[in-house]
């Protein structure tokens, strides 16, 4: 896959590479047990790019011819890009001095070419447009906490005000119940007080001579 970009193919033990970057001519089917990528075969699938940037077909290198072709069973239909999350896992025949690579995902697959100026423009262009959307939702999110935090602000008020009135009304109730009860004493003192002058002169009058 390094020659699409005219990169050195170096694959490691760990590199992968994705089926569906290859078409059915590049599979060598002759095996019951493992589907193998003929040798020279170069990706020129891309579906997550648009057509102008997907590598001419012509520039496609051909395998060489075998002697005795094998019969190949009638080719599969193409997937669909992204129609299932897994991908057929194809080993390519390389020679003995490299590992086989499995194919797996396409955590190996090289960048494909860069995108053209008036796609980076639009790009560009929609960078305001998200930063805009981006202010509007702070800005939506910062007066609804404004406003939960006026209403708490007024039911702690209310609470308050209702609270300091039973305060008022207890102490009012105090001040009279203090009233009450130093009448009450000053009452009884002067019962104790006439009491106490009434008693000798009824004693006096009971003495027997």
């Amino acid at each position: 896959m390094e020659e699409a970009v005219n990169r050195v193919a170096e694959p490691s033990k760990r590199a992968t590479l994705c089926s569906r970057h290859f078409t059915e001519e590049d599979m060598d089917r002759s095996s019951l047990c493992k589907v193998r990528l003929r040798e020279k075969a170069i990706p020129s699938i891309f579906p997550e790019y648009p057509a102008n940037h997907q590598p001419g077909l012509s520039k496609r290198r051909k395998s060489p011819t075998r002697l005795h072709p094998v019969p190949q069973p009638p080719p599969k239909k193409r997937r669909e890009p992204h129609a299932s999350m897994s991908d057929e896992v194809v080993t390519p025949s390389l020679p003995d001095t490299i590992p086989p690579i499995s194919l797996e995902d396409c955590s190996a697959t090289p960048f494909p070419p860069a995108a053209p100026a008036s796609q980076a423009q639009g790009d560009e262009d929609m960078l305001p447009v998200m930063a805009f959307e981006a202010d509007a939702t702070d800005e939506t999110s910062r007066e609804s906490r404004l406003l939960d935090l006026e209403r708490k602000l007024e039911r702690s008020s209310s609470v308050m005000k209702s609270q300091r009135k039973k305060i008022k009304i207890l102490l009012q109730k105090t001040r009279r119940l203090s009233k009450k009860v130093a009448d009450l004493e000053a009452t009884l003192k002067h019962l104790r007080r006439k009491e106490l002058n009434s008693s000798p002169a009824s004693l006096s009058g009971s003495v027997v001579i």
